[in-house]
């Protein structure tokens, strides 16, 4: 039996459902909401009928644990997927869904024209082209589809460059044309202010949020279901694996954070750190930065910015954070009532530039650099200090000039610091920080993901204490006895599926180690947020979740994970029959990938299918050529015998002139790995093992263009 009591839980594919939270709120401030935010699957606009519905049917069975007396499925695309079968799962629940506000449109502005915005999903779908039927005989009406909004929206890129030139793509051609816009998707609200500077003011801009709201206060009048109590809203998001955060709605107050964290316009990240109530850190600031607060450091899901110089959720403009002069001070954020609190500015001056140190290393983003071993003046740290403080920083420089730029960022790589005009070295040995008389390459800062970021080395007098990498989405602090990557402190081992992955020997933050797993089997980090990591699709699913689920066969897997970049590798412990490995050069693991050259360490995995003696494997194959070879034993192993190509047929591509290599295709993209050894093979003992085909039929490679 439904009551009063109950939650209204709002449901959407990722933040966009928020805009008609808003409008329930403002009819109905006496009720209490849940919002679930599906942000891990966002967007729903670019999914098939069938996925939209069985994330909506998921989202929707998660939500009724809360005691529920009404639904509210605010997304189009969800709404026209799955509105039917969640009215027929649930009989006794108030369901409402949304639809574009294309009846408001056309009854404002009979025999006009009205374009629709939405996601292709949407306005294919049955529901849509129904009411289109219903409307289209009073005015023109225009389908816009637009599935490239909701990334932006959902990233918090609403007003940027980017986001005017996407709208510019889309609203261009139906400018003059027009009398009104209509917003098909509950993200879309978020960027209307950008739309109608846009449109001008002889366009409406028009969505169906306040549609929705009504219907759900009628349908709950109807039923004597309103509750007209104090008001509460839980929010929830399945991409920031944070705790549940629940406000008070009369302020939006009492969230529930592990930490926040204060994302600069610099692409620096400040954790702010739980104390009672509230949030705070110390830390120094450029003079006159800009910045908004998230629970995650990647902005994914809820965040705090400003409106007309006002603290609120969800707000576009950025908080001022420092002054005129570079400063440092305590910052303290109060989540329950959004004051954001300095203590006393400590200033810092500049040091001269004879004051200073320089990049060395492998980290330039230009090609042309190389490896850096002297003085180069765009590589040189600007100095502050403050009494016994002092801090270094460095920004990668822009442009594409060898000798003063490098496009804003680095590449993934190795560094030390040299004091300016002297043979000092600031190092690292792997577990402390150390100075030395030269250019060591062996006591370097591993860099293991390239990107605009930051480096910073900080003192204490004559003591450095504390060198860190600063980006939008990672960080790196090395210290004495303390490495921190992404904000978490890492020890000598990571859990990983209930096993303890050994940090790997002449790394700082890369562990690896043997896991016995079984199909199906979920696996989570207790250490590490695998959300970060993209595991090996033809081995796992669950890429962009805080979860994996192992969809190859049950067995002993070798595991490495980067805790920094977040890369991941995967392979079978063992190796023919089950599996069989590639290596070689001209490919890598993914696009944004290091491309391989021979790398026995990082082989490609050629999982078996089924009984069969297939193998396949996804990779990326650049374009310039390259050769593989694919062995059979387990790489890591100390015996490596690699797969003969005299069996092959020609379609195979069998590089002449070496017995055991491959050309690869010289059309870059992914590519599925095929390798069908038909009957199987002999392996015979020897030195050298001898490889031998079971059967008379000849073996077969191919690459599926994917």
């Amino acid at each position: 039996m439904n009551t009063k009591q109950d939650y209204i839980a709002v449901l959407d594919s990722g933040l966009g459902g928020l805009s008609v939270l808003r409008h329930l709120r403002r009819r109905m401030p006496g009720e209490r909401f849940v919002y679930y935010g599906d942000s891990a699957h966002a967007p729903y606009g670019t999914r098939s009928h069938a996925e939209v519905e069985a994330l909506t049917m998921n989202a929707a069975a998660h939500l009724m644990s809360y005691g529920l007396k009404a639904l509210v499925v605010a997304c189009n695309t969800a709404t026209a997927a799955a509105i039917i079968p969640l009215r027929a799962a649930y009989p006794n629940l108030i369901v409402v869904g949304v639809e574009p506000a294309l009846k408001l449109a056309a009854d404002r502005y009979p025999g006009g024209s009205i374009g629709v915005m939405a996601t292709p999903v949407t306005l294919r779908e049955e529901k849509f082209n129904r009411l289109l039927q219903r409307c289209a005989s009073a005015c023109q009406v225009y389908k816009i589809p637009a599935p490239q909004l909701v990334p932006l929206i959902e990233e918090g890129l609403v007003d940027t460059p980017i986001m005017e030139q996407t709208l510019h793509q889309l609203l261009d051609p139906y400018m003059g044309r027009i009398n009104a816009l209509v917003l098909g998707c509950t993200h879309f609200p978020f960027a209307s202010h950008a739309m109608e500077r846009m449109l001008g003011p002889s366009v409406a801009v028009l969505d169906g949020g306040d549609g929705t709201a009504r219907e759900t206060l009628h349908r709950l009048e109807k039923a004597n279901l309103l509750e007209h109590g104090t008001g509460e809203v839980i929010l929830e998001n399945s991409r920031n694996g944070e705790a549940v955060q629940s406000f008070d709605l009369t302020s939006l107050q009492v969230p529930t954070f592990n930490r926040l964290y204060l994302l600069l316009g610099n692409k620096s990240v400040v954790e702010l750190y739980p104390n009672g109530d509230v949030f705070e850190a110390d830390e120094t600031f450029p003079a006159n930065i800009k910045g908004i607060i998230s629970p995650t450091p990647t902005n994914t899901g809820l965040y705090w910015g400003t409106v007309n110089g006002e603290i609120q959720t969800m707000a576009k403009d950025s908080i001022v954070i420092g002054g005129d002069i570079e400063a440092s001070c305590k910052i303290t954020f109060n989540p329950k009532t959004f004051e954001l609190t300095f203590g006393e500015r400590h200033g810092w001056t500049s040091l001269p530039s004879i004051d200073s140190y320089y990049i060395l290393g492998t980290i330039s983003g230009h090609w042309q650099d190389g490896e850096i071993k002297e003085e180069k003046a765009k590589m040189r740290m600007q100095g502050y200090e403050s009494g016994d403080l002092r801090y270094y920083t460095w920004f990668p420089p822009e442009g594409d000039n060898v000798e003063t730029g490098m496009w804003g960022s680095i590449a993934a790589g190795t560094f030390q610091l040299k004091k300016a005009g002297e043979d000092s070295f600031i190092l690292w040995n792997g577990t402390q920080l150390t100075t030395g008389s030269a250019y060591d390459t062996s006591k370097s800062f591993p860099v293991t993901a390239g990107g605009a970021f930051e480096i910073r080395v900080y003192f204490e007098g004559d003591e450095c204490t504390k060198v860190s990498v600063i980006g939008s989405e990672r960080t790196l602090e090395f210290a004495n006895e303390q490495v921190k990557a992404n904000g978490v402190t890492l020890g000598n081992g990571i859990d990983f599926a209930g096993t303890q992955l050994q940090l790997k020997s002449g790394t700082s933050y890369i562990y690896e180690g043997e896991v016995e797993l079984t199909k199906g089997e979920t696996i989570s980090s207790n250490t590490v947020d695998l959300s970060l990591c993209a595991p090996n699709k033809d081995l796992f699913a669950g890429s962009g979740n805080a979860n994996w689920t192992l969809t190859s066969s049950t067995g002993k897997y070798f595991i490495q994970i980067d805790a920094f970049s977040g890369s991941s590798y995967a392979r079978p412990a063992s190796g023919y029959p089950d599996a069989i490995y590639m290596y070689g050069w001209s490919w890598a693991h993914s696009q944004a990938g290091t491309a391989q050259n021979w790398q026995v360490d990082s082989a490609l995995p050629l999982v078996r299918v089924g009984n069969s003696f297939v193998y396949e494997g996804t990779c990326y194959v650049f374009s310039w050529g390259g050769d593989v070879a694919f062995i059979l034993t387990n790489p890591s192993g100390e015996t490596k015998i690699e797969l003969p190509n005299v069996n092959f047929d020609a379609n195979s591509n069998i590089l002449n002139g070496n017995a055991t290599h491959f050309t690869l295709p010289t059309v870059e993209g992914y590519y599925k790995v095929s390798v069908d050894l038909k009957d199987g093979i002999t392996i015979s003992d020897g030195n050298p093992a001898t490889v031998t085909p079971n059967g008379s039929g000849n073996f077969t490679l191919r690459y599926t263009l994917q």
